[in-house]
């Protein structure tokens, strides 16, 4: 038997095929995923924290003594760096009163007088002050001599100057240097000029 069919195309009816899809095979495996990684995460945790728990049981062993041992080392420490830093400054400092002196005579310019020195020590920390005054005619200047000579002086200091601790042996004394002028010239084209150079350490300069 024929069978024809006279409707137009449009009208035919048309054989759809489906795509099947393995919806059960597809949750399966994201399930089995899961639960593998699950498992997994599961057993390092185990591991993790019974490596926890030893650790932890070891530390309250040794607790107490490391308390002991810190305690000890802080008192010892403390009385070291008092007896060391009492005997570097009084006993044995390195930088005199004496060698202050030479080194300002040394390094003093010509034509330039000293008219006072205050000088004041406290352990390590020092503040010295020097006043004086220099004559120049014409539009010559001692200024720079004056500056030249405070850097000079400043640099010769620091030579001697030990560490702050011999504990800290690293952790150097520094001096602050600060120099103020003031001039005047008299009838005479002679021009006079006053200065004041003060030098003091970091822990003089917080006082």
């Amino acid at each position: 038997m024929i069978v024809i069919n006279l409707l137009p195309q449009e009208l035919r009816f048309k054989e759809v095929k489906h795509i099947h899809i393995p919806y059960q095979k597809i949750v399966f495996g994201i399930f089995f995923f899961v639960l593998v990684l699950s498992i997994y995460n599961l057993i390092v945790y185990v591991r993790v924290r019974s490596e926890y728990v030893a650790l932890q049981k070891q530390w309250n062993q040794m607790a107490e003594k490391s308390a002991q041992a810190d305690a000890l080392e802080s008192e010892l420490g403390s009385s070291i760096t008092t007896e060391v830093d009492f005997y570097d400054s009084l006993v044995d400092p390195l930088l005199t009163t004496s060698r202050i002196l030479n080194s300002i005579s040394d390094l003093m310019p010509k034509s330039v007088w000293l008219t006072g020195i205050n000088f004041s020590r406290k352990k390590k920390d020092l503040d010295l002050a020097i006043t004086g005054l220099s004559q120049s005619v014409g539009s010559t200047s001692k200024l720079i001599d004056i500056q030249n000579f405070a850097n000079a002086l400043k640099v010769e200091m620091e030579k001697f100057l030990g560490p702050v601790s011999q504990v800290n042996p690293t952790v150097k004394s520094r001096l602050k240097v600060a120099v103020t002028t003031s001039s005047q010239k008299t009838s005479e084209n002679i021009d006079t000029t006053q200065f004041t150079a003060s030098f003091k350490t970091e822990g003089a300069e917080k006082k």
